[in-house]
């Protein structure tokens, strides 16, 4: 190690049981307040004795002024402020290079991949400050720099660790024993294999082969394969590569399904509720409200997953039928446990119930929305155990998140930074996509 180096605990990283040091560059130069010093040729007095502080010591400078000096208090009161002349210390500039288990490690801020060893440096929820080790192998690295699963149970954020790379002193590699001639004979032998190869790749390049025949696949398979050598002019395609596609155009037909679906519902219950107001519409003959207006009052309740249909008469709080018998005709609809729960499908569900109309089987096979949209609220898997659900706001990064539910009351209406992470692992809880998650009445 070089003699121009000091090592010192690191306070804010060292945890119970663990001591991480810092590695300091010795600079020769008039310490701030506020830096560390260390003395390197105290002056003493006529009798040998030092002036309050040794050679080796190590002092932080509380004040400097425009002399050649610093004011240090080495017992740490004020009563003891000394000046140190500027000959007799060096200041510790503080690097990125730590001291871990006897091991060296370069700090770096920059995402974390699945085996790096990672520390943590601002506490959360999960993980204390000073805490190291590596993702896991079912750890989830974001775009965004977040890590779901980091330990393989809970999420670190970006921004709250940095990535450990490991610091070794380079060997230097011998020299050829080899004579001159024999050294550029080699050399001249590897320059040529390589250009050899080189040119091979540009005459692929410029003359990409039409992709592979794959075998014992459909046609969707091989037209999928012909798309991917197109684009990217490959002169192979993968079978994971083709069903990293088919997937993905699985997964853009399952949305393009749920938005028919729940544009269906809209328009379904907009339906309805017109024959309520209008006299030149009417339900089917045999149905008990045949020609009465009514009106539809709706009460949603988004934490309970439900929405119920009261449905009164126009004019009035009850409906007088042929029987003698007033009533309010209503009908419940409750989003199946697993199911994303959308507003518009059960109000076209309850409204059905209501008036007892028969309910499209589509209403209750509707899948779930495979893409995070603006409106959305939803959850992630490593905070969905304290109740915390959030609005989507924006899919760029940055603070693109609200808080709409969680145990602690007060974190609700909070902003949250979301990131790429949003579109890469939110789960979503319901994509009415409407202004407020709370129970509300929507009269008709």
């Amino acid at each position: 190690m070089n003699a121009n180096i000091t090592v010192l605990k690191d306070e804010s990283l060292s945890v119970a049981g663990r001591v991480i040091e810092r590695e300091y560059r010795e600079v020769k130069r008039k310490a701030s307040a506020g830096e560390r010093i260390k003395i390197v040729n105290a002056d003493y007095d006529e009798l040998g004795a030092t002036w309050g502080y040794d050679n080796g010591e190590v002092h932080t400078v509380v004040s400097s002024d425009a002399a050649q000096e610093v004011n240090i208090r080495p017992d740490g009161t004020e009563d003891s402020e000394i000046y140190v002349e500027e000959d007799e210390y060096v200041t510790l500039e503080p690097t990125d290079t730590l001291r871990i288990d006897g091991a060296r490690f370069r700090m770096v801020d920059r995402k974390a991949a699945v085996g790096e060893r990672v520390l943590v440096t601002v506490t959360d929820k999960f993980f204390t400050s000073g805490a190291t080790f590596e993702l896991h192998r079912r750890a989830e690295p974001l775009s965004c720099g977040h890590v779901n699963y980091a330990d393989g149970t809970y999420g670190l954020r970006y921004g709250n660790y940095r990535v450990l790379e490991p610091v070794e002193i380079a060997e230097t590699a011998p020299l050829s024993a080899k004579p001159a001639h024999d050294q550029a004979a080699e050399l001249i032998a590897k320059l040529t294999t390589r250009v050899g190869a080189l040119e091979k790749r540009v005459t692929a390049l410029e003359n990409p082969p039409i992709a592979p025949r794959l075998s014992d696949v459909g046609v969707k398979t091989q037209e999928a394969a012909d798309e991917i050598a197109k684009a990217t002019q490959k002169t192979s395609v993968t079978i994971a590569e083709v069903t990293a596609i088919l997937a993905q155009r699985a997964k853009e037909a399952r949305q393009r399904k749920r938005d028919d679906i729940v544009k269906r519902a809209k328009e379904d219950v907009l339906d309805l509720l017109d024959i309520g107001e209008l006299q030149e519409r009417v339900l089917p003959a045999d149905n008990p409200l045949y020609d009465d207006f009514y009106r539809v009052e709706f009460v949603v309740n988004t934490e309970k997953r439900t929405v119920v249909a009261l449905l009164r008469p126009k004019y009035g709080d009850l409906f007088h039928l042929e029987t003698g018998t007033f009533r309010v005709f209503k009908g419940i609809a409750k989003c199946a446990p697993g199911a994303v729960f959308n507003v518009w499908i059960g109000k076209a569900i309850a409204l059905r119930r209501a008036l007892g109309l028969t309910i499209p089987a589509e209403y209750f096979e509707a899948l779930n929305p495979t893409e995070v949209r603006v409106g959305d609220v939803v959850t992630f898997e490593y905070v969905r155990s304290y109740g915390t659900e959030y609005r989507v706001l924006s899919l760029e990064d940055g603070q693109n998140l609200i808080i709409t539910a969680d145990e602690d009351e007060d974190m609700v209406g909070e902003y949250a930074f979301g990131g790429d992470r949003v579109a890469e692992g939110a789960i979503i809880l319901d994509d009415s996509r409407e202004d407020s998650a709370e129970p509300r009445k929507e009269v008709a």
